[in-house]
């Protein structure tokens, strides 16, 4: 982002607002009570957490959103996230299913055993090499490595 735009983003910070650098991301979620955002991915792994997120213009808005198109409209859409809406709250809930099967906190896990099981099985890639479209991005890209 641009500097300048960072400064502006830090000079809202305030007792009810905190600027987080990318490294204070995933605390700041488990944190905070709601999420103003546009059409970042981060919402998705806000829902994830059950909680009410707050966009601005988002291309595809939905029942599990609080969708605002008026800038004006920010204060009453924080505080209609902040209100229990059961409605909502299952919207919330049937995108998080939606979009994982999972929602245990155990993907890494899986992840790891599937790649120390493909490991262990001896298997092997078996595409045949692609020598010319290999060359053709290495010369698109400037990357040459010789042995």
């Amino acid at each position: 982002m641009a500097p300048a735009t960072v400064a502006k983003y830090r000079q809202l910070a305030g007792p009810h607002l905190e600027f987080c650098t990318n490294d204070q991301v995933i605390d700041a979620m488990h944190r905070a009570d709601v999420m103003v955002c546009d059409n970042s991915s981060i919402l998705q792994e806000f829902l994830l957490l059950k909680k009410p997120v707050v966009t601005v213009n988002n291309r595809a808005p939905g029942p599990h959103l609080i969708n605002i198109t008026d800038p004006s409209h920010l204060q009453s859409a924080i505080g209609q996230a902040l209100e229990t809406d059961s409605d909502r709250q299952l919207a919330i809930d049937g995108y998080g299913t939606a979009i994982t099967p999972y929602l245990d906190g155990r993907s890494a896990q899986r992840v790891y055993q599937a790649t120390l099981q493909l490991l262990t099985s001896g298997w092997q890639d078996r595409k045949p090499a692609n020598v010319f479209r290999n060359w053709k991005m290495r010369k698109q890209l400037r990357y040459f490595k010789f042995w």
